[in-house]
């Protein structure tokens, strides 16, 4: 195997061998460690703390990937000589715009800049006050109902 022609050969390659690696922002060997250390600093920041409720588990680990991702592509593009027409540079940056929009919704569904946070408050407001609203509604029912049956007896 590796044989050409004229008799050269090379061996295989060895495992973890990163000939043929370009950015890396594909590779879960290359995200995932730089994601979960994201992950814990966001998790472990003293504004963030409700993040830490599981619902919010998975928006957080994408949130992470997609900063991974980020800076890998960014270190490529901003280490990378070439042509800008050269398709691997134009497939980077399209990787890091979709990495970036991820990165944005993710930040948005938690809550991580004043606005989005802003409007959870106000969610969780609005869902605290619907709730008040329908435990009085059951209430005055329950009032209603042993008047009517006070009124039968």
């Amino acid at each position: 195997m590796g044989e050409l022609a004229r008799g050269y050969s090379w061996p295989p390659f060895e495992p973890g061998n990163e000939a043929a690696l370009t950015h890396g922002a594909t590779s879960p060997r290359y995200i995932e460690p730089r994601a979960a250390e994201i992950a814990e600093a966001i998790l472990s920041a003293e504004d963030m703390a409700d993040l830490t409720s599981p619902r919010y588990r998975l928006d957080v680990l994408a949130l992470a990937r997609a900063e991974a991702q980020i800076e890998r592509l960014d270190k490529w593009l901003g280490s990378e000589v070439g042509d800008l027409s050269d398709t691997r540079r134009l497939a980077a940056y399209g990787l890091l715009d979709k990495a970036e929009r991820r990165a944005a919704g993710c930040r948005t569904r938690l809550g991580m800049s004043p606005l989005a946070r802003a409007r959870l408050g106000r969610d969780h407001a609005a869902a605290g006050l619907d709730a008040a609203q329908l435990l009085t509604k059951l209430r005055e029912a329950a009032e209603r109902q042993q008047e009517g049956t006070d009124d039968q007896q």
